[in-house]
């Protein structure tokens, strides 16, 4: 390898020699000022050479600027023409655009040129709305160009924070980041989140949808409660309640009757200037839920002047029309910008009996609900002062959904469910940039969710009001944080950079359902740290090894409830040669039991139950008692990941062909579930498959204490005793009766392993879904 100092000595053998002279150079930083000023002015070009190397060259005698790079990442490289009348800057600009190469400035104005990794030039945005507004000095920043203030602003790194990491400026590309921008998503003429989530590679289809009418109120399936008629995201098939949902890098209030899971389908999708997906565990930076993953949408916040969206779409058969208007805002000031989106949804009802394959149905039943949504978004970004900025995210979003369902059984009742869910979101931040290239940022979040429901059930025989029910859920709290970054000292092949912080983090459920309100509270301390070590890089790159970095983070977080949990996190990236990246992670993360989940707080139920008599066919009279709830040591649920890939990238003139395999290892244990039951059998007929399930999990002919000690408990807790006994023989059941107790109630319980996992290109990646067990469960608490 060689390194070429245009406009100086032509040529270096040793990248030793490099690092010297690159040290001469900032030497000269007394002459700043004056190459600085010299650099404004424009010079006339007319730059013709096939070559890069020669273009450069050309270039550096036209401004008497010295340009340094290694001959290596310029060779067999193209040359852009340039002429005209142009400052320095903006006709390097014009060089190397394209090539894959930026220039870093030293004081004294000249330059050195060094590669764009591919993550980082991910980073690089173009907002050309933005252009025309920007003051004199500061220079749009693009490939072949650093964003920097030439009137005073000596910040030379880049200010945006990749989901995955807490330092500013880097994305670490051992656990890649999938983006999305606004131009994926509209290419996939989806109308909502929900339908642009269900596209994308690293996303089970498996996760809740606002499409679907979902189970009954009382229902504490996380995916399918409350009849929210929410969307989740489910990353590798492990559950929406294991992906970590963020708003601009922000939490969200989760939504739904067990609290689990932050309901996407309300956010506006004309809002979304990007989506980015991290397909790795990430609770050594966030905490808690990012066991599969982390999604974060990204505001749009770089857009000026205004813009109207109508989208229209219908069925073929049936009516589902469904329609989305929306309204942007873009402002911009000195020293400020800001954004407001209003959007629109509307869609009718789909009957089962507008469909050829579902008609048999009994009618009214909705195969989709009816949904009217409203949303608002908003961003504000204020420079305080010459150090200090302010910025403020905000969103609003309220969703009426109506369904009807029709059932034969339960008294033949057709049963009419209206939701209304209502979110908020306001998140204040204040960033001081620091002297040495440190900032600290100052970060507040509020976020609630209320869901008020209203189900009436109505007698199919006579049409009369059988029963009402306004289950209603609220979910909300508050978060402070502090983070403070920058760089520790200097490699050789760079910084060092750290990212250290502490959070507090206040957490409130509510719920009222059959009359009874019960609710659930805690509050979580953190602290948490990052590394970024650079090995080799292009700086000192030998054979062999053209990149080695890694990047180390951990977090310990305090449950006042649940206990204290600590999970690492490592990741290495190698790149043995030009265009290829070995990558690989190791990390632990958790999820604590949802605030639905926290015994004696949120109420449990049990059933009285007739059971099968197998001699007659018939249904005894003879009732059992079936617990349901949480048992009382409940603990978080945890998980082991390794990940390891590779990402190979390379250019055949102006063709370039990329290729991208992963391999991931998840294994996710003490999963909080109910005793699982065999094939076919239910609560009903349980007691006719006992030999099929736990011995420990089932109580025959229990004596009239324990029956007492389990309905005991049962009110202690706020529960309730469901007589279906007299629901199916019209005869009220007698606990005197009860021949067993079968345990159903939630515990740690179930594992799940992630399947071996490898992927192409982000739009090709192929699915693979997780397989579970369930073991066998432990005794009453």
């Amino acid at each position: 390898m060689s390194v070429c100092e245009i406009g100086a000595k032509r040529s270096r053998k040793s990248v030793l020699l490099m690092n010297s002279a690159i040290l001469a150079l900032w030497a000269a930083s007394a002459l700043a000022p004056v190459m600085a000023q010299d650099n404004a002015k424009k010079v006339e070009f007319d730059i013709q050479a096939d070559t890069l190397e020669d273009a450069l060259k050309s270039y550096s005698l036209a401004t008497d600027r010295q340009v340094m790079f290694s001959t290596d990442i310029v060779e067999r490289k193209a040359a852009k023409p340039v002429s005209g009348q142009m400052t320095a800057d903006e006709a390097l600009v014009k060089l190397l655009d394209g090539s894959g190469l930026v220039y870093e400035a030293t004081p004294s104005s000249n330059v050195i040129l060094v590669r764009v990794p591919q993550k980082q030039a991910m980073l690089i945005e173009q907002p050309r709305q933005r252009a025309q507004a920007q003051p004199e000095g500061v220079r749009e920043r693009r490939p072949g160009a650093e964003r920097e203030d030439t009137e005073g602003d000596d910040r030379k790194r880049d200010e945006i924070t990749v989901t995955g990491t807490l330092i500013k400026g880097i994305a670490p590309e051992s656990s890649p980041v999938y983006e999305y921008d606004r131009r994926d998503i509209l290419a996939t003429g989806a109308q909502d989140l929900d339908q642009f989530l269900r596209t994308v590679p690293q996303a089970s289809g498996a996760g809740a949808s606002n499409l679907a009418t979902g189970g009954f109120a009382g229902d504490l399936d996380a995916t399918a409660n409350f009849n929210s008629f929410s969307s989740t995201i489910n990353l590798r098939g492990l559950g929406g309640n294991a992906t970590l949902t963020l708003l601009n890098g922000r939490r969200l209030a989760p939504s739904g009757g067990a609290a689990a899971f932050v309901d996407v389908s309300s956010i506006p999708l004309s809002a979304i200037q990007r989506v980015e997906i991290l397909a790795d565990g990430a609770s050594s930076i966030y905490g808690s839920d990012a066991i599969a993953g982390v999604v974060n949408f990204i505001l749009r916040d770089d857009y000026e002047g205004f813009e109207t969206l109508v989208d229209y779409g219908l069925v073929t058969e049936g009516n589902f029309d469904r329609i989305r208007v929306s309204q942007t805002g873009g402002f911009n000031w000195e020293g400020g910008n800001a954004l407001v989106s209003y959007e629109f949804f509307d869609q009718d009802s789909l009957l089962a009996s507008e469909k050829e394959f579902s008609e048999p149905a009994a009618d009214p039943f909705s195969l989709a609900p009816s949904q009217t949504r409203h949303a608002v978004t908003a961003f504000v970004s204020q420079e305080v002062t010459t150090t200090a900025k302010f910025d403020l995210t905000a969103y609003y979003g309220n969703r009426d959904t109506r369904s009807f369902a029709n059932f034969a059984g339960f008294g033949a009742q057709t049963i009419e469910r209206s939701n209304n869910a209502a979110q908020l979101l306001i998140s204040p931040s204040l960033t001081l940039n620091l002297k040495d290239d440190w900032s600290v940022t100052l970060a507040g979040d509020y976020s609630k969710v209320s869901e008020d429901a209203t189900e009436d059930r109505f007698s199919n025989v006579t049409g009369d009001l059988v029963e009402s029910s306004e289950p209603t859920n609220d979910s909300e709290f508050a978060t402070a944080e502090i983070i403070t970054d920058g760089g520790l000292f200097d490699l050789a092949a760079g910084s060092i950079r750290v990212a250290i912080g502490a959070s507090f983090r206040s957490e409130s459920f509510e719920s009222t359902q059959g009359g009874q309100t019960l609710s659930a509270e805690r509050d979580i301390y953190a602290a948490f740290g990052e590394l970024f070590i650079p090995i080799v890089s292009d700086l000192n790159r030998v054979n062999g090894i053209e990149r080695l970095e890694f990047s180390v983070s951990g977090r310990f977080d305090h449950y006042d409830d649940v206990g204290s949990t600590t999970n690492p996190k490592v990741g290495v990236l190698w790149s043995p040669v030009e265009g290829l990246r070995l990558r690989g992670t190791y990390s632990t993360s958790f999820t604590p039991p949802t605030l639905s989940e926290i015994p004696g707080q949120v109420g449990p139920f049990a059933f009285l139950l007739l059971t099968d008599n197998p001699a007659t066919g018939d249904r005894d009279v003879t009732a059992f008692l079936a617990n349901n709830g949480f048992v009382d040591d409940l603990q978080p649920e945890t998980s082991r990941s390794l990940t390891g890939g590779f990402d190979f990238d390379h250019s055949f003139g102006d063709s370039q062909i990329s290729l991208s395999s992963t391999y991931y290892d998840i294994s996710f244990d003490n999963r909080i579930a109910p005793l699982a039951l065999p094939p076919g059998v239910s609560v009903f007929n349980a007691l006719l498959f006992a030999d099929q399930l736990p011995s420990d999990a089932i109580y025959s002919e229990p004596s009239a204490m324990l029956v007492s000690q389990y309905t005991s408990r049962l009110a202690e807790e706020g529960g309730q005793l469901i007589d279906y006994v007299q629901i199916f023989s019209g005869m009220p059941g007698n606990l005197e009766d009860v021949s067993a107790i079968i345990d159903f109630r939630r515990r740690n319980i179930a594992s799940t392993t992630g399947l071996p996992h490898r992927s192409g290109p982000p739009d090709l990646l192929a699915r693979r879904f997780p397989r579970s067990g369930v073991h066998a469960a432990t005794s009453p608490q």
